[in-house]
C-alpha cells in the first residue's frame, strides 16, 4: 500500500473511532427512544426476511424454467 493510501486509511480509522466511542455521554434513553430502537430492529428483520423471500422465489422460478419439460417433447 502506498504511503498516501495508508495515511488516508489511518485517518478514516481514527475519525470513525472518535465518533463511535465518545468519552462522556450525558444522556439517557427514555421509553420513546427504546420503542423507536425496537421498531427499527423489527423493521430491519422484516425487510431482510422479505428480501430473502423475494430472492428465494426468483431462484425457484429460474431453476423451474431450467428443468421444465417442453410441450413439444414426447415422453419415452
Amino acid at each position: 500500500m502506498r504511503y498516501a493510501e495508508f495515511r488516508y486509511a489511518l485517518l478514516a480509522i481514527v475519525l470513525v473511532t472518535c465518533f463511535i466511542a465518545p468519552v462522556n455521554a450525558w444522556a439517557y434513553l427514555d421509553a420513546g427512544s427504546g420503542s423507536y430502537i425496537i421498531q427499527i430492529l423489527i423493521a430491519s428483520l422484516v425487510g431482510v426476511a422479505f428480501a430473502f423471500k423475494a430472492f428465494w422465489i426468483k431462484m425457484i422460478h429460474i431453476i423451474g424454467r431450467l428443468f421444465k419439460k417442453k410441450k413439444n417433447e414426447q415422453p419415452y
